[in-house]
């Protein structure tokens, strides 16, 4: 107690000196320049709510939110920071792989379904060799074909020359041709596509007599108005030079 009645504080001391030591605090921090009081929470002395985010299995939670759902929202948003705080040369470079991967992918289908095709062309040309059909087998051709054959002329050019070749060559067996193909490869770029494969033809002549030999054979084909149709074809067989006469016993 003071002189003059005012209450110094060492009665309070006396009797509780952990409150007194409080107290002195709080006036200290109340008049002491430089000491600003804050209230639990920051400035302003509210609290800060902890950050709420939806986790992978759509549950909401609190807390920090994952680096991988910061990064998610900064593109999701077009944050240019975004593929930066990923790494731009790997967000780049992922984007590329995935566009080159999906123009392989179209081009294979392409390929396959083109592929298709032109076998389909084939095969309706060896069944309609099978059968004598021979509208269905000059259907496969180009008006402008040129032929190559086994037999003279050096070549047959236009669709009239050939179907007479066709015609002949049908009507020298007495029933259905047999026809065998072997090693068939297809080779396409665009609206072009090269063929060769291997074929025997057999059957019994008019003669009576029974032939078939395998030969070499060479097509070019040629996409139009949608549609495959063969250019030139080549069918050949191995020459033997010492006896002058073609090597018609062969086999694959």
């Amino acid at each position: 107690m003071r002189s003059d009645g005012s209450d110094d504080g060492s009665e309070l001391a006396a009797t509780t000196p952990g409150a007194f030591t409080v107290a002195m605090a709080g006036i200290r921090s109340r008049c002491r320049p430089g000491w600003p009081r804050q209230a639990p929470g920051g400035p302003s002395g509210r609290r800060r709510r902890p950050a709420r985010f939806t986790r992978e299995d759509g549950a909401v939670a609190t807390g920090v939110q994952p680096a991988s759902i910061l990064a998610r929202r900064h593109i999701r948003a077009g944050d240019a920071c975004g593929p930066e705080r990923l790494g731009a040369s790997h967000f780049e470079g992922s984007c590329r792989r995935t566009a080159e991967t999906n123009t392989v992918t179209r081009t294979e289908t392409q390929m396959g379904s083109t592929q298709s095709e032109v076998r389909a062309l084939f095969d309706s040309q060896f069944d309609a060799i099978r059968t004598k059909d021979l509208g269905r087998l000059m259907a496969a051709y180009s008006p402008d074909i040129v032929y190559f054959d086994v037999v003279p002329p050096l070549q047959y050019a236009g669709s009239a020359a050939l179907r007479g070749r066709f015609s002949e060559w049908f009507d020298g067996y007495q029933g259905p041709i047999g026809m065998e193909t072997r090693d068939l490869n297809i080779s396409t770029s665009g609206e072009i596509a090269v063929a060769h494969w291997l074929s025997r033809a057999s059957g019994t002549l008019t003669n009576g007599r029974e032939v078939g030999s395998w030969v070499r054979a060479t097509s070019c084909c040629q996409r139009s108005n949608h549609r495959w149709l063969i250019t030139h074809e080549h069918i050949s067989l191995p020459v033997d030079f010492a006896s002058g006469s073609a090597a018609t016993d062969l086999l694959p």
